[in-house]
This record gives structure tokens, C-alpha cells and sequence, in this order.
């Protein structure tokens, strides 16, 4: 989720894409103050938490056969995904 701190990420738009079926993991680029901590996705995965701007960032590769991995480079946090197919 691309989001700012203040702008973005409701606490009603954080709770539709959470209860997405198929969703495995929200990234989100800032932690949601208006959301607070009953909305946001776990630590690890947000870049840029509650405080000043660190322009940390999520990066996503996607590889020619579908799959592809998300990077927090705040965390460290990494993931890959599968392809859909």
C-alpha cells in the first residue's frame, strides 16, 4: 500500500484489503496513524513506522515467470510469492 502517514490507509480501506481472500501479506510504505495499531499489518512489514519519515522503502521484483518477492529495507523483511498459475 502505497500510503502516507496522514493521508491514506483509513481504517475502513485497511480492513477490506486485509479481509481480500487471497491476500498473504500487506506491505504498506508508512504505518497509518489514522488507522492506528488495530488496522496497520505487522511491523515487519510496514517501511516507514510511527515517527518522522526515514524514506525507507518496499521494493518489488517481478521475474518473467510470474513470481515475485517484496523487500522492506527498513526490516530487512523479504518475501517471495509464487506465481498464480
Amino acid at each position: 500500500m502505497d500510503n502516507g502517514a496522514t493521508k491514506g490507509g483509513s481504517p475502513s480501506a485497511l480492513d477490506i484489503i486485509q479481509s481480500s481472500p487471497n491476500l498473504q501479506t500487506l506491505w504498506q510504505l508508512h504505518f497509518s496513524e489514522e488507522a492506528g495499531p488495530a488496522h496497520n499489518t505487522g511491523a515487519e512489514f510496514i517501511a516507514n513506522p510511527v515517527g518522522p519519515d526515514a524514506a525507507n522503502y518496499l521494493k518489488l521484483t517481478a521475474n518473467p515467470g510470474g513470481t515475485f518477492a517484496t523487500f522492506n529495507s527498513r526490516s530487512k523483511q523479504s518475501k517471495q510469492y509464487p506465481s498464480a498459475r
